[in-house]
């Protein structure tokens, strides 16, 4: 995603809302050339995230009942 299109969606939000967010940035992946990173970056946008979502929640609830 560009910082851009990132910045549009985050504008439409309540700035004092809490939200969950992620990002890298081509420094994280040593294995990627400056010049793929565009590529690498569209893709890895396009992937499914519902793994990675799943894996949060999960996370979630495991802080959630250590809290209480």
């Amino acid at each position: 995603m560009k910082v851009k299109d990132a910045i549009r969606y985050l504008n439409k939000l309540e700035p004092e809302a809490n939200i969950v967010i992620a990002w890298w940035e081509h420094d994280c992946f040593s294995n990627v050339a400056k010049a793929d990173w565009p590529y690498a970056a569209e893709e890895a946008d396009n992937m499914d995230w519902s793994a990675t979502h799943s894996d949060i929640a999960h996370a979630i609830e495991d802080a959630l009942k250590e809290e209480s």
